[in-house]
């Protein structure tokens, strides 16, 4: 468990949900014309953005970040 200095702008609560999104892509490759589609492979692609919504208020909000990671406190 790690603490951050993430709080809701509006509140000021610490309760608050963070979601971090990136663009993920699965893969196949076909042989003889034919795919199994159960041996896919799924990469992470690059986080495109990180926001906030606030347990409390309901308020919702982009973080100033370019990953969760920046948001821990060292």
């Amino acid at each position: 468990m790690r603490k951050t200095k993430a709080k809701c702008p509006k509140c000021k609560s610490k309760d608050i949900t963070i979601i971090e999104t990136s663009n993920a892509y699965q893969s196949w490759i076909q042989t003889d014309g034919i795919i199994n589609r159960n041996d896919g492979i799924m990469n992470h692609g690059d986080i495109t953005s990180v926001d906030g919504s606030c347990n409390k208020c309901n308020h919702k909000w982009k973080f100033k970040c370019s990953q969760i990671d920046e948001l821990i406190i060292k």
